[in-house]
């Protein structure tokens, strides 16, 4: 059991919040079965980036990134960044925004999350970033802006049939440190 049970399954409001896995869960690898297919943009490219264990059907892959494909999410994996431009950078290549788009500031960045027509998710959205934290310790005021843009957008998406969930993967031990959140 990976604690995602409930939002996978859609009975769990939209939003940004904690999810208490330890690191070992958290990348913990499964042989997926053959008939779930990866996440992939329309052009054939992985919609969650190999650190966060994506990859083809017969890769292993965490549990919860197989059920949650498998239930119809379009998962997404954020990695690690130290300062505004690092993020920006980060979450345009992993959210795989147009190349002709301007994510270079926080009004754009919301725009294209609020969007996202490139992506034709059955179920949802899903925003996992396991390396929240570099960014919370390096620059607090980008990362505090980070969660006001993703609480904004989890309330437009709200507005529709296509929730968005962002989650912050941190151990017990951790989670005192998201009260932000």
């Amino acid at each position: 059991m990976h604690g995602l049970e409930e939002l996978i399954a859609g009975r769990v409001a939209p939003g940004v919040r904690r999810w208490e896995i330890s690191p070992e869960e958290l990348f913990r690898t499964a042989k997926r079965p053959q008939k779930a297919a990866a996440t992939r943009t329309p052009d054939g490219r992985l919609a969650l980036p190999l650190v966060m264990g994506g990859g083809h059907a017969d890769v292993e892959v965490p549990p919860w990134l197989a059920d949650a494909e498998d239930a119809g999410w379009e998962v997404f994996g954020l990695g690690e960044s130290r300062d505004e431009r690092e993020f920006l950078a980060n979450a345009a290549d992993v959210l795989e925004f147009p190349e002709e788009s301007d994510a270079e500031d926080w009004d754009a960045f919301y725009d294209l999350l609020t969007d996202m027509e490139w992506f034709s998710a059955e179920k949802g959205y899903l925003i996992v970033w396991p390396a929240w934290k570099s960014l919370a310790e390096a620059a607090p005021e980008t990362f505090s802006t980070v969660m006001d843009v993703f609480r904004d957008a989890v309330d437009a998406w709200a507005e529709s049939d296509t929730p968005l969930h962002v989650l912050l993967p941190a151990s017990a031990g951790e989670l005192g440190e998201l009260s932000a959140v």
